[in-house]
């Protein structure tokens, strides 16, 4: 009975400590005055947040968490499934920026194909990752017995694409915000249209026959495909941290604004591509 209570909490109580720490840390730095009443740009608290989460993280999980029966697959295992996907985000996030400032308004068709390679990459990472450091040791398979390990490429997959959406929903709001116009639905449109594609199988059949059979579709960008059902949604749990973070700096949304509007646009248009 103390056994399965301890594994209910291991499953429940670190999540949580690990949701209310992180949440803690960012609201700290959203709210905390820098000079003169200013506070940290939207830049600097992303760095900073994920600076301080990351330790945070794991020296909850280390104390609180099940044990590593292998430390050298678990080192290996963490970056490609926690700093790839949340440092490449802010690559592309940066990258695009600088990009649509240099390009102008039509470099918007490109940002489907920016953040699809942005997810390939990561799934193929994560996936090669996970044949070397675990399918093809017998060692780390044998202390691993009876888990499901699976699980954790399958999160990692799923999270990529969560942040693509994500980092979709970022650029959008600063393109509108420093380009008000309806240039921001050029972007939109290309990216239902590719993600379209991509669900149908249209990018792998294409990737086949370029590579002449080389890059063949697999378990993973499956994966990738099917997580476009529902890991599109997450992201509009933005909009609650936006409506939050302008309370605390005493600015509040207005309701008929154009950030409320652009929202809507893009959950219509996830909605689209889900039909």
């Amino acid at each position: 009975e103390r056994g399965r209570l301890r594994r209910l909490l291991r499953c429940c109580g670190v999540p949580l400590a690990l949701n209310v720490s992180w949440a803690t840390i960012w609201t700290l730095l959203i709210c905390v005055p820098v000079r003169d009443g200013d506070h940290f740009g939207m830049f600097p608290v992303f760095v900073l947040g994920n600076v301080l989460s990351l330790p945070t993280g794991i020296l909850l999980v280390s104390r609180l968490g099940p044990a590593v029966l292998s430390k050298h697959y678990a080192l290996m295992t963490a970056p490609s499934c926690v700093f790839f996907p949340i440092f490449g985000f802010a690559a592309v996030v940066a990258g695009y920026i600088t990009l649509r400032r240099i390009a102008g308004v039509w470099i918007g068709i490109l940002m489907p194909l920016v953040l699809s390679i942005y997810e390939f990459l990561g799934t193929i990472l994560v996936a090669k990752i996970f044949i070397l450091k675990f399918l093809t040791k017998r060692k780390v398979r044998e202390s691993y017995a009876g888990t499901n390990q699976g699980v954790i490429v399958s999160m990692a997959i799923c999270n990529l694409h969560a942040l693509a959406e994500g980092a979709r929903l970022t650029l959008l709001y600063v393109d509108g915000f420093e380009n008000p116009s309806p240039s921001i639905l050029i972007p939109i449109v290309s990216g239902v249209l590719w993600n379209v594609m991509v669900r149908l199988g249209g990018l792998d059949r294409f990737l086949h026959v370029v590579t002449n059979g080389w890059r063949k579709p697999n378990n993973g960008s499956r994966l990738l495909r099917e997580s476009g059902y529902c890991m599109g949604y997450p992201r509009f749990g933005a909009v609650g941290a936006l409506l939050l973070a302008r309370l605390c700096i005493s600015t509040p949304m207005r309701l008929d604004g154009p950030e409320l509007r652009l929202f809507g646009i893009v959950l219509l248009a996830e909605i689209c591509e889900d039909l």
